[in-house]
């Protein structure tokens, strides 16, 4: 059984957010514990995740980033065996700063977007970068994801980006890869 923690910007409905409730399901049915964080917004998916087995827990919710930084980093360092899955920039962002080096970090581009959007290019890049180094394992929901991601500079050429596609189960087999770090 593994700790697997969810780092997601917001559990209100939508698309990665309703993909979580599906990835997050079928881990709990393979006997992980998995907990979900969230940092802003209402929680209107807290009850199908907790229908399914999921902890939810809003300790950095509804706070500034510093405030939710810094409850997110305890938590995770009161979880030192666990796995971050983080969703979304600001999530992504959050627990690549905060990790240690004993965790895994997996992190998941559900969008072909800049990482920061609306703002400098050059800064997105960067943070986009850093998240990317710090984490073990960079997945994409789709070949055009991960293309925009190497095409925009989002990721370095040195950066292996993985595609798992929505709705796909891991085949070692095949170009999908497993959502855990080895």
């Amino acid at each position: 059984m593994r700790k697997i923690i969810h780092l997601i910007t917001t559990i209100e409905l939508g698309g990665a957010e309703k993909q979580l409730l599906v990835l997050a399901g079928q881990q709990v049915r393979n006997g992980h514990d998995v907990t979900v964080m969230y940092l802003k917004g209402k929680p209107e998916l807290k009850k199908d995740f907790e229908s399914i087995g999921v902890r939810v827990l809003s300790q950095p919710a509804h706070t500034n980033f510093i405030v939710s930084y810094f409850r997110f980093f305890r938590f995770l360092r009161e979880n030192a065996d666990s796995i971050c899955h983080a969703h979304l920039p600001q999530s992504e962002l959050m627990a690549a700063l905060a990790k240690g080096g004993k965790h895994k970090l997996v992190v998941t581009r559900h969008n072909a977007e800049q990482f920061w959007p609306r703002r400098n290019r050059l800064v997105s890049k960067l943070l986009s970068r850093i998240v990317a180094a710090r984490a073990n394992r960079v997945i994409a929901i789709s070949r055009a994801v991960a293309d925009f991601l190497y095409d925009s500079g989002e990721i370095s050429t040195y950066t292996t980006v993985e595609v798992v596609h929505y709705g796909s189960a891991p085949d070692r087999n095949s170009e999908t890869q497993p959502f855990f770090p080895e």
